[in-house]
């Protein structure tokens, strides 16, 4: 049976000075969350009625793939769950990677500029 690496972004409704800084990630609220699974070779676009949905993606997914999603997108998704998301999903972080090589933290559109 393939792997299923789900490839995972998503957007917020608020932006971090709506809801008092960076420290209330859980206050922004989902707007849209976007996967990839390679399984299934699908995209699914989830919005904040089916926000459960994907979470059950996630923690069933062999590998979760994203940029900054441990440190923003799951702190986001946790007012929406009672799961501890950093610890129950294998994640891949490609700026956790990419700030280990470099030694600094590279925004998405530097990195974007840089590959594509």
């Amino acid at each position: 049976m393939a792997k299923d690496f789900v490839y995972f972004d998503l957007e917020t409704m608020r932006t971090a000075n709506d809801v008092g800084g960076w420290s209330h990630k859980d206050k922004m609220g989902m707007s849209i969350g976007v996967t990839f699974s390679t399984a299934t070779g699908r995209y699914h676009i989830y919005d904040e009625t089916s926000v459960q949905a994907l979470v059950a993606q996630l923690t069933r997914a062999d590998l979760c793939i994203g940029f900054n999603h441990i440190s923003f997108d799951y702190e986001v998704l946790q007012a929406y769950t009672i799961l501890d998301l950093k610890s129950q999903i294998l994640s891949l972080d490609l700026m956790l990677d990419l700030e280990k090589h470099l030694g600094h933290r590279p925004k998405l559109e530097a990195v974007a500029s840089a590959t594509l």
